[in-house]
């Protein structure tokens, strides 16, 4: 793949990535409401609202709102530039790989 198309193809991806993101919390969002447990699939599926101020299973959650923005915000920042910068400079990367970066 060269350069132009790895870019074009995780730029789609992420893209993607985000809507679909975007799109499920906006349905969950609109389906529950505090506190109440939504049975799906004949009691298959539970689905309760959550909030979550961290990150994965809460990292972060009991630092001061300062510290997890700046942690948040530029450390994540700091590894996105980086994947980008491995995505546009190897030549080596195939189709799923580049997907791969894409969906980080």
């Amino acid at each position: 793949m060269t350069t132009k198309q790895r870019f074009a193809t995780a730029l789609l991806c992420a893209l993607a990535w985000i809507a679909i993101d975007q799109l499920t919390k906006a349905l969950f969002k609109q389906i529950l409401t505090p506190g109440e447990v939504v049975s799906l699939f004949a009691g298959s599926l539970l689905v309760l609202p959550t909030y979550n101020h961290g990150a994965f299973l809460s990292l972060g959650a009991e630092m001061s709102d300062a510290t997890r923005n700046i942690v948040f915000i530029y450390g994540v920042l700091v590894i996105l530039i980086g994947l980008l910068g491995w995505l546009v400079r190897s030549s080596r990367l195939g189709r799923v790989e580049v997907i791969a970066i894409a969906c980080s």
